[in-house]
């Protein structure tokens, strides 16, 4: 949802074909309206008022006619369709990206919209019918589909670029009945930008100490009043950093950076531990980082209160977030930003972000310990390219009837990392080695299935103690499996492999007498078995393919 404003401009265009840009203007003060149309002239370029668009493809749309079906991993090379969003006015630009699925003839059969996969920038390939539903355009000559979002709220500043890529292809469980039928799509731009009816001005210059290298070292809050509206320069030096504790105490009214077009660097705890009231470009509904900020300090808005709902938004030149930057912000939706590369311990904890995915860019390589604990979001989309996700790291992060799939680069879970997640299905990366106690304790996977693979030796205690799905596969490689570690399961007959020595208390406690506990080997002698640690569970064992009674 956009956030509310007393005057906005909206500027809607679709790629490619001949179009048409509406640009509306409603004020508040006088009820004006009115409309300007641009047509485009060039396939090279579209470009109206603040934005240009220009894209590489020759094609005039998007299709897969003729394409077989192929994995993720295959779909992920494709050569992409390739687009740039360029911003050339003063003002800050939001703006959301659709793909218009288009008729091609009234004779034309169309691929299943749950057969085709749409991979955006660095963002994980997904199904084109489980993208979130646009409006259709009404004002084109052609026939609209379906119109499917594949970003929302996008931010670029004052004369910046946006870099996009889409890949388009058919799912690898795609049917043959798919096969000779067809599947066209165009990119759609919507931008809006939000112009303030009573424009916060900035302080008084003499309020602010800047040094000579664009460094904001203090700010006269005293007597210049708790409403914190920071300039652009001071004395004709321009900043480019806030330094730490420029705030001393914790009793803003107020904190605006909105003029700031040449900030690149957020101090630690710039502000004080607390303010109140807060906010960003004159809206307690958004809350705007400056583009061309690369880098946000420890604590440098922890604690911000009355942003209920407020959405925080990051812009694309961010590069690291500090340790408790955005500690117990009561946000409801967070975009982190692609090119993003590192986000410290507690950065998000307490984070509300009600109903809201949350989307690890793939640019991200470190995670620190607790980074969104009690973030109380909808999905939960990972990094490609991170190592290890540290102590608590996604405690308690709801995730309701989401899927959870931890990528191939992930090698260590810590301790409690996804303890409390309560999604649906759950992927393991095939290169885990370490996994902490309590990792997903409350993790329940009713109707689901999990393969833990071989990479993991020891399965630590209380592991998957929630777990009650389908199926229990644990692959060959694994040694231990520690107290408590799948205790809620109950599901279907469990093999153990071959490569099993040690097996702790209630590991599978709440097996009953109905099922079986298969141990990949002719006997269980050299093996360490607490008592009770298969619930109820028959146990046998395997000889040469045969189940046999253990000896």
């Amino acid at each position: 949802m956009k956030p509310n404003s007393n005057k906005k401009k909206y500027i809607k265009i679709a790629i490619i074909a001949l179009v048409v840009i509406v640009i509306i203007i409603i004020s508040t003060t006088s009820y004006a309206i009115w409309q300007n149309y641009v047509k485009q002239t060039s396939r090279e370029a579209l470009i109206s008022s603040c934005l240009e668009m220009s894209y590489t493809n020759e094609a005039n749309d998007i299709n897969i006619d003729e394409m077989y079906p192929m994995t993720d991993v295959e779909g992920s090379n494709l050569t992409p369709y390739s687009f740039s969003i360029t911003n050339n006015c003063n003002e800050y630009i939001f703006y959301d990206l659709g793909l218009e699925s288009i008729g091609v003839g009234e004779e034309a059969s169309y691929i299943a919209d749950n057969y085709v996969k749409i991979k955006y920038d660095d963002r994980a390939a997904v199904l084109f019918s489980d993208l979130t539903s646009f409006d259709n355009d009404t004002t084109v000559d052609y026939t609209i589909r379906s119109t499917k979002g594949l970003d929302e709220y996008r931010y670029i500043g004052p004369h910046q670029t946006n870099n996009h890529t889409v890949r388009m292809f058919l799912d690898e469980d795609t049917p043959a009945s798919e096969m000779d039928k067809v599947f066209r799509t165009k990119v759609r731009l919507m931008a809006f930008q939000v112009v303030q009816e009573n424009k916060i001005q900035p302080r008084d210059e003499s309020c602010f100490t800047v040094t000579n290298e664009g460094v904001l070292t203090a700010y006269d809050k005293d007597t210049c009043g708790k409403n914190l509206v920071i300039p652009d320069s001071v004395n004709g030096v321009q900043i480019t950093s806030i330094a730490s504790g420029i705030v001393i105490g914790s009793d803003l009214t107020g904190l605006n950076m909105v003029n700031m077009y040449g900030l690149t660097e957020i101090g630690d705890s710039p502000f004080g531990t607390t303010t109140s009231n807060s906010y960003a470009g004159g809206n307690t509904r958004r809350f705007i980082i400056p583009y061309g900020v690369t880098s946000i300090g420890n604590s440098a808005f922890r604690r911000l209160t009355n942003t209920q709902g407020s959405q925080l938004i990051m812009p694309d030149t961010l590069r690291t977030i500090g340790n408790y930057a955005f500690y117990s912000f009561a946000g409801n939706y967070v975009q982190l930003n692609p090119g993003l590369q590192s986000i410290g311990t507690y950065a998000f904890n307490n984070y509300v972000g009600t109903g809201a995915d949350l989307i690890i860019p793939n640019s991200v390589t470190s995670l620190g310990d607790r980074a969104f604990i009690k973030f109380n979001g909808n999905k939960l989309v990972l990094s490609n390219n991170i190592p290890s996700i540290g102590v608590s790291t996604f405690s308690k992060f709801v995730g309701t009837g989401s899927d959870l799939v931890i990528p191939n680069s992930v090698t260590t879970l810590g301790n409690s990392a996804f303890v409390a997640f309560n999604g649906k299905s759950l992927t393991l990366s095939n290169n885990l080695t370490t996994i902490g106690t309590s990792v997903f304790a409350a993790y329940e996977g009713i109707g689901t299935d999990l393969v833990i693979p071989g990479g993991i030796a020891t399965i630590s205690a209380n592991a998957f103690k929630a777990y009650k799905g389908n199926s229990l596969t644990i692959n060959e490689g694994v040694t231990t499996i520690n107290a408590s570690a799948f205790a809620a399961y109950n599901g279907s007959n469990v093999v153990l492999p071959s490569t099993i020595n040690t097996v702790r208390a209630s590991a599978f406690g709440s097996m009953d007498n109905t099922k079986t506990i298969i141990i990949n080997k002719p006997n269980t002698s050299g093996m360490t078995l607490a008592s009770g640690w298969n619930g109820q569970a028959q146990i046998k064992c395997m000889s040469n393919g045969s189940i046999i009674n253990c000896p």
